[in-house]
């Protein structure tokens, strides 16, 4: 019979010594945690959330500006932007601007890099990438604003030394750190910040405490049963002298442990009389929902999917209200709005263009309740929303293919040929039963007077 090391079992059980949860006090040591997490999230929450985040930012833009060649320049660059950077880089602002919103909730310390070209007599950044926010470091020998250094890599590294990053004529860096105050050294990253990386790694030791006490557990309770009648009977019951043995470890654990509940029921060690069934644990005491779930809730409360206490109207609307989450992202648009904005005037200045570019981002669509849309709906009916927009925005259609297909079926006579029979031709005359009448079929409004009558 195998040898079975009782102490550790009890100290797997009973709860050894575990090292502290502590978040690390420098930056690169906070990303080192931050990429562990985020490569096997085992709280089942932040990588998820980080991820609908990171969709809900990613909105399209749209840039404009007074003169026509600034525009088709601008069109043409925001499709082809990294054109051949690499082949596993897509082309178009699209993935750029995904990359930003994954690096502010990452490491939070956003720098961009910008290569510039002439393309067509516009200087334009054709090559525009966001760098690895947790390998670049700063220097400063002073306490001025304008005297931080970036680099890649440590500069303080004999084998391996950082490089600048500095500008030149074809190259231009933008820095930003959006949680923290213009004179910080370095960001705090947004899962320190918000307090949600502490919790993670709570949750982790937790889960792990829980794993290794089942691991631990279930080949001893394997092997603490064989001495019972029915394994005897089979012949694969211990000898007397295991008995002995396992009768001799348990009086030497009971000195160690001054718990009688330990080997209560360990009379004598006699073949088919060893009773220690309250050594196996309760599985259920170990795995029980009420261990992880405040954790889970501080983890909620972190990335702004819980209110805060007191500001919600009820206590249904406080139990789950991402209202911080959505301002966060919110903000995210609107930093990576500037960002853009700062962009369009570099290309200004180097074209030495008197033009200036409007920069404007388009809604957050995941936010988007039936309301909204109806809201929409309404002012574009009033004349105060464009077409492009007002269909851009609501659905996932693209303007310029919709007027397209208008065209062909109205060189079809589709219009006629699909005009609705008069049995379903009702749009401007609402049911008198219906209670609720949506606005685009109200009488005598814009909305039901843009319907074509019968």
């Amino acid at each position: 019979m195998s040898t079975i090391n009782y102490t550790q079992y009890l100290n797997d059980l009973y709860g050894a010594k575990a090292s502290p949860v502590k978040v690390s006090t420098t930056f690169h040591g906070q990303m080192n945690q931050i990429k562990r997490l985020l490569k096997n999230d085992k709280t089942a929450l932040i990588s998820s959330l980080l991820e609908y985040m990171v969709h809900a930012g990613t909105v399209p833009m749209s840039f404009d500006s007074d003169n026509s060649n600034i525009n088709k320049a601008i069109i043409n660059w925001q499709e082809n932007v990294n054109k051949g950077l690499n082949i596993d880089i897509p082309r178009g602002l699209r993935s750029f601007t995904e990359q930003y919103f994954r690096e502010r909730w990452n490491s939070s310390f956003i720098v961009v890099k910008l290569l510039w070209e002439k393309v067509d007599d516009y200087w334009l950044p054709t090559k525009m990438y966001i760098m690895d926010g947790s390998s670049i470091y700063v220097k400063n020998n002073g306490f001025a604003l304008n005297g931080n250094k970036y680099f890649l890599g440590n500069p303080d590294n004999s084998k391996n030394k950082g490089k600048p990053l500095v500008e030149n004529n074809t190259t231009s860096i933008i820095v930003r750190k959006p949680f923290n105050q213009l004179y910080n050294k370095y960001p705090t990253p947004y899962l320190v910040r918000k307090g949600a990386l502490y919790h993670a790694l709570f949750k982790f030791k937790v889960l792990d405490r829980q794993a290794e006490i089942i691991e631990t557990a279930f080949p001893y309770q394997l092997l603490l049963k064989v001495g019972t009648q029915e394994a005897i009977k089979r012949g694969v019951g211990p000898s007397q002298e295991d008995l002995d043995k396992i009768k001799e470890k348990f009086q030497n654990q009971k000195k160690e442990y001054d718990e009688h509940n330990y080997d209560k029921g360990l009379i004598g060690a006699f073949a088919g009389d060893v009773n220690i069934e309250e050594l196996i644990p309760d599985y259920k005491k170990v795995t029980e929902d009420a261990i992880l779930k405040p954790v889970d809730k501080n983890i909620l409360y972190a990335l702004g999917m819980i209110e805060f206490k007191g500001m919600s109207s009820n206590r249904e609307e406080a139990i789950l209200n991402p209202k911080v989450l959505i301002e966060e992202v919110e903000d995210g648009v609107k930093d990576y709005t500037d960002l853009m904005s700062e962009i369009m005037c570099q290309i200004k200045e180097r074209n030495q263009s008197k033009h200036k570019v409007e920069v404007q981002a388009g809604i957050i669509k995941t936010f988007l309740t039936d309301t909204d849309k109806t809201l929409i709906r309404s002012w574009f009916d009033r004349g105060t929303v464009g077409y492009k927009s007002g269909l851009e925005n609501t659905t996932g259609l693209k303007f310029k293919t919709q007027v397209k297909e208008r065209k062909d079926e109205n060189k079809e006579d589709l219009d006629k040929l699909c005009y609705p029979r008069k049995t379903q031709n009702q749009e401007n005359v609402p049911d008198p039963r219906d209670e609720n009448i949506p606005d685009d079929k109200k009488p005598d409004t814009p909305e039901s007077k843009n319907y074509k009558d019968q």
